[in-house]
C-alpha cells in the first residue's frame, strides 16, 4: 500500500503538471510535436515513471509483504469477481483522460480561442483524481492476493530444481534430459517468444530500419542485423536510403515501397530466431527475382525453424513439405506440390494460370 500510494500521488502530481504546461503551450509546441507523442508521455511513458517508483519501494518491503496472505484465503475471498470489475472501471476511468486529453490536444485553436485553458485544466485535472482513485482500489485488492499468487509461481520453479537436481544425483535423469526438460517448460510458459510472424499488411514504427529489425531482440549486434536483412533480401536498398540501416522510416520518416516494407518485416520475423515462422503473403509486393532469393534464403536458414506460408503465389508454397488449399473458406485439396499438379482440382488450374 505504500509503494502503491507513494507511486500514484507522483504520477498524480506530475501528470497534472505536465498537463497545465501542455495546456499553456504556444503553437510552435503544436506544430513541432505529434499528437501521438503528447498523448503518449500524458499517459503511457508517466505509467512507466509509476511502475517504477512502485517496484523500487515494492523491492525493500517484498520480504515482509511476501507471506502476509496465504493461498487459502486467496481462493476463500473468491478474488475474481472481485478484482475483475474495479479493472474494468480502471480501464474506463484511463479511457475517459486520455479521450479528454486528446480531444483538447486536438481542439487547442478552439480552446484558446475562447480562453478556455483554465477549465480545460479543471477538466482533466478531475479525471486524473477519478483515475488515480480506481487506480488505487485496483491496485490495493490486488495486493491482498499477489504474495500467495507469487509464492505459489516461484515455489514451482524451487520444486523444480530441487526434484530434478535429486534426480540428477540419482542418476534416474541425466543433465542433459534435465535441461532438455527445463527448456521445453520454458518453452510452454514462453509461446510467443517461440513465433515470428510477418504479414502482407506491415506495421513499421518511427524508428530507425535497425531499430525496426532488431524490434524483437534490442541486445542485437549491427552484424546480426545486416545478416537477416541479407537473408529477407533487404540490405542492397537499405543501403541505398539516405542514411543506411540508421534511416528514420514510419511515420515521420522516408517512404518505402510496399516490397521494401515487406522485405524489413521478413527481416525482423527472422531476427528472432523463432520456431516457428508465420508468412503471411509477405512477399506478395515484390517481383518474382527478389522472391526467389528470399525463399532461397529461408530454405538455409541457421536454425531449426517450420515455416507455415499462407500465399496466393505456387512460386511461394511449391516447396513446402505439406501444401492445404483453400477455397470459398473450405479445404479443398492437401498434397504436396507435386502429387497436386497431377490432379485436376483448384490447385493445377491456379497453377496454369500462373505459369
Amino acid at each position: 500500500m505504500l509503494y502503491e500510494r507513494s507511486s500514484q500521488g507522483l504520477i498524480y502530481t506530475i501528470r497534472k503538471y505536465l498537463f497545465n504546461n501542455i495546456q499553456r503551450a504556444g503553437r510552435f509546441f503544436y506544430d513541432h510535436y505529434r499528437t501521438g507523442d503528447i498523448m503518449t508521455r500524458v499517459s503511457g511513458d508517466l505509467d512507466m515513471v509509476r511502475h517504477s517508483v512502485a517496484w523500487i519501494v515494492r523491492a525493500a518491503l517484498e520480504c515482509v509483504t511476501m507471506y502476509l496472505v496465504s493461498a487459502v484465503y486467496f481462493f476463500i475471498l473468491d478474488p475474481l469477481m472481485a478484482v475483475k470489475p474495479l479493472y474494468i472501471n480502471l480501464r474506463e476511468r484511463l479511457s475517459d483522460m486520455n479521450t479528454g486529453a486528446e480531444e483538447n490536444i486536438s481542439g487547442n485553436r478552439v480552446v484558446k480561442a475562447f480562453a478556455r485553458e483554465d477549465f480545460e485544466i479543471k477538466r482533466f485535472g478531475d479525471k486524473n483524481t477519478e483515475y488515480r482513485a480506481a487506480n488505487w482500489k485496483a491496485a490495493f485488492t490486488w495486493l491482498k492476493f499477489f504474495p500467495a499468487l507469487e509464492v505459489t509461481a516461484q515455489g514451482l520453479f524451487v520444486i523444480q530444481m530441487v526434484a530434478g537436481g535429486i534426480f540428477v544425483i540419482n542418476g534416474r535423469l541425466t543433465l542433459g534430459e534435465y535441461s532438455a526438460f527445463s527448456g521445453l517448460i520454458w518453452t510452454i510458459s514462453n509461446p510467443m517468444r517461440m513465433i515470428g510472424m510477418a504479414t502482407q499488411d506491415v506495421l513499421l514504427y518511427s524508428d530507425t530500419i535497425e531499430g525496426n529489425i532488431a524490434f524483437g531482440n534490442t541486445t542485437m549486434s549491427v552484424d546480426e542485423v545486416k545478416r537477416y536483412a541479407k537473408d529477407a533480401d533487404a540490405h542492397n536498398f537499405i543501403l541505398r536510403t539516405s542514411d543506411g540501416y540508421d534511416t528514420i522510416i514510419g511515420e515521420r520518416g522516408v517512404g518505402l515501397s510496399g516490397g521494401q516494407k515487406q522485405r524489413i518485416s521478413l527481416a525482423r520475423a527472422l531476427a528472432v530466431k523463432p520456431s516457428i515462422l508465420i508468412l503471411d503473403d509477405t512477399t506478395s509486393a515484390v517481383d518474382l527475382e527478389t522472391e526467389k532469393q528470399i525463399q532461397n534464403s529461408l530454405n538455409n536458414l541457421d536454425f531449426l525453424c517450420t515455416k507455415i506460408i499462407i500465399a496466393q503465389r505456387i512460386s511461394s508454397t511449391k516447396d513446402a513439405d505439406w501444401i492445404m488449399v483453400l477455397k470459398d473458406g473450405k479445404i479443398a485439396e492437401m498434397g504436396t506440390h507435386d502429387e497436386l499438379i497431377m490432379g485436376n482440382g483448384y490447385y493445377r488450374e491456379v497453377y496454369d494460370l500462373q505459369k
